[in-house]
Order: C-alpha cells, then sequence, then structure tokens
C-alpha cells in the first residue's frame, strides 16, 4: 500500500521486519519503504537480544532508506528516534526522552527500541534499514507478567487508547519532515534536537563494553555523529560508540536492590 511518500508493506507474522527488509532491498526496494508487522517471532534489538511483542499491541517496522552519503547513517538513526518522539507527542500529548544510545523512554520506562543497520554492495552503501518497536498498548502489569517490568506503552502512560495506524502515519510524516532538513544541510539542527532528547547526558553513568570491560563515569555529552563522551571516575574523556557497548545503566538505579530502583 501506498502511504504519502512510503510503500508500506505490511504483515501479520514475520520472524524479523530487519531480515524482510534485508531481502526487499536485494529484490530492489526503493527509498521510503517501510515494513510493518503485527507480530514478531525472531525479532532482535542493539544487541542481539530478543525484542519481546504482543501480538497488535506494538509498532513494528523496519524502514528502508537510501542516503546519497553514508556519513548520514548515524543522523537518520537520530532521525528515527525523533520521529518516535514526535509521533508519540501528537498522539498521546506526552514528552518521550532518549536513553543513549537507542532506547526512547517514557516515565523512565522503555517504550521504544531502535536498530540501525546498513546493507552496502561491495564498498557501496546500497541501503539503510532502521528497525522501530514501539508499544502502543498494553498496561505495566501486562510487561511485568512477560518479565518486562522496565518496560511501558504510550496507552498506559496516557491512560487512554491509542490508534497504532495513528501512530504509525506520524512517524512516517516525521522520518520524512526529518530527512528533507537532513538533505537540505540541516545537520547540526539534527544534531542539536537529538542532542537536547538525550537524557543521559549530564548524568553517572555505568557502562558495559562488549569486551566486558566496565567504565564508570559521567556523561559529558554527545559528538555529532553520536557517539557519548564520558569523563571516567579516573579522570579520562572516553568517546564511546554505540556498536562499543553492551549495556548502560544509571548507578542510582543501583543504590536500591528492592522494588522500581533497581531498573536500567
Amino acid at each position: 500500500m501506498m502511504a504519502g511518500t512510503w510503500i508500506v508493506y505490511r504483515y501479520e507474522t514475520v520472524g524479523s521486519t530487519q531480515r524482510v527488509a534485508a531481502h526487499l532491498i536485494a529484490a530492489g526496494a526503493v527509498h521510503h519503504t517501510a515494513i510493518v508487522a503485527d507480530r514478531q517471532t525472531a525479532g532482535y534489538g542493539r544487541k542481539g537480544d530478543a525484542w519481546h511483542d504482543a501480538p497488535g499491541t506494538s509498532l513494528l517496522m523496519t524502514l528502508i532508506l537510501k542516503p546519497t552519503e553514508a556519513s548520514q547513517i548515524p543522523h537518520l538513526a537520530m532521525i528515527a528516534a525523533l520521529a518516535v518522539i514526535d509521533a508519540i507527542a501528537d498522539v498521546g500529548q506526552v514528552h518521550a526522552v532518549i536513553k543513549w544510545p537507542n532506547d526512547v523512554l517514557l516515565n523512565d520506562r522503555k517504550v521504544a527500541g531502535i536498530l540501525g543497520d546498513a546493507t552496502w554492495r561491495g564498498s557501496c552503501l546500497e541501503a539503510v534499514r532502521l528497525g522501530i518497536g514501539l508499544n502502543v498498548s498494553g498496561d505495566r502489569v501486562s510487561f511485568s507478567r512477560r518479565s518486562l517490568p522496565d518496560a511501558t506503552s504510550i496507552a498506559a502512560e496516557t491512560g487512554h487508547d491509542v490508534d497504532r495506524d495513528a501512530v504509525l502515519a506520524a512517524l512516517l510524516n516525521h522520518v520524512a519532515a526529518r530527512e528533507d532538513r537532513l538533505n537540505l544541510g540541516g545537520v547540526v539542527e539534527i544534531v542539536d534536537a537529538w542532542r537536547c532528547a538525550v537524557t543521559t547526558i549530564g548524568r553517572a553513568v555505568i557502562i558495559t563494553l562488549r569486551d566486558d570491560r566496565v567504565v564508570r563515569g559521567f556523561a559529558e555529552d554527545v559528538t555529532s555523529d553520536g557517539d557519548l563522551i564520558v569523563r571516567t571516575d579516573e579522570g579520562t574523556s572516553l568517546h564511546l560508540a554505540a556498536s562499543e557497548t553492551r549495556s548502560l545503566r544509571y548507578p542510582e538505579f543501583d543504590a536500591d536492590l528492592f522494588g522500581e530502583a533497581g531498573r536500567h
């Protein structure tokens, strides 16, 4: 189906929208193709961990974008997170924020995750796949029953039902609008908007790297490519890319091992 400037493929159940997108790219999918599913049986996040969803409650999608320059890849991931925040504000009149690098939070609970993958043909960038999992409905109790005590949904935080198609339309519109500004030279605008939404900045952090080393320090800022700048407890300044990290948590949530204060 067509939706504005987007071609949208809708499925009841897929293994992973990212994998469907990869097959469509190989078959010649065009810029602004969206794959949307009611359910994923093998969805995964940035670290390869499973994305859990209940059928019909989440917006599960992958956007296929074909940027003209590979340097736009990190900015497209920023645009995806900002578009999620914008769409949530449109349908729910609530303000979401970003926990670096790719989680979108409502009231300190995860409502969405972003996953960016690039498809290359040799040394040439063929496409970017932006995977988005956004919890639209479901209450906090239902998430806890599925062993997801840190999760929430738009409906749970607003107290009213939310139409998934309305969220989808808003999200696609915001991605296209911000992408247009990026292509007109609005890199600084995109980065500044994303930086303002990243509430990790200015907080103490505990970061586990992919080699299992643990970095403790203070998140000072982010770079224009999305790296996190951390002043370690030893006084060293580190620039950490999302690909180097396994997890990030806040020490204040470690202080109390009981109740909700243990969330991260």
